[in-house]
């Protein structure tokens, strides 16, 4: 009877040269990647932390999207969210990390308040011309629209 190997399979050494987030949407990641020769580079696109693609031309999954996702697993929460500057300002105490909000209950009122209701007709009249004492006298000289149509 043939025995099973149990020992795991490491993730070769991949070399990471970059990691560009893009700034409309922070789940996508693209890491630059240096192949094993020393010469070439690859790009390994990443979206919510999970490798979805690279340019070597080896099969996929390869040893750079797995790399890039185990590096990417092991990047802290807050650096996922903020840029370095505002890391540093953390670090020395200018400024707070940001907090997740806590659950609020849904509380049931039983009696609910009827909101009052205002009728914007007669907040104003804003359809029609404004009155001649609030028109400047420059502009009660001048036709109206109907007026104007009319001629």
């Amino acid at each position: 009877m043939a025995s099973k190997k149990t020992a795991q399979k490491t993730v070769k050494e991949v070399t990471f040269i970059a990691r560009i987030e893009f700034k409309c949407d922070h789940r996508k990641v693209v890491y630059l990647v240096r192949s094993s020769n020393g010469v070439d580079q690859y790009e390994t696109s990443m979206f919510d932390g999970k490798a979805t693609g690279c340019t070597c031309p080896s099969r996929k999954p390869c040893k750079h999207m797995k790399g890039a996702e185990q590096k990417e697993a092991a990047r802290p929460f807050a650096a996922k969210r903020l840029p370095e500057w505002t890391t540093k300002l953390v670090e020395t105490g200018k400024l707070q990390a940001p907090v997740k909000p806590a659950k609020t209950e849904k509380v049931e009122s039983s009696t609910i308040q009827p909101i009052e209701s205002k009728d914007l007709a007669t907040k104003g009249n804003l359809n029609s011309a404004p009155t001649s004492a609030k028109m400047p006298a420059w502009l009660a000289v001048l036709p109206s629209r109907q007026q104007a149509l009319a001629s």
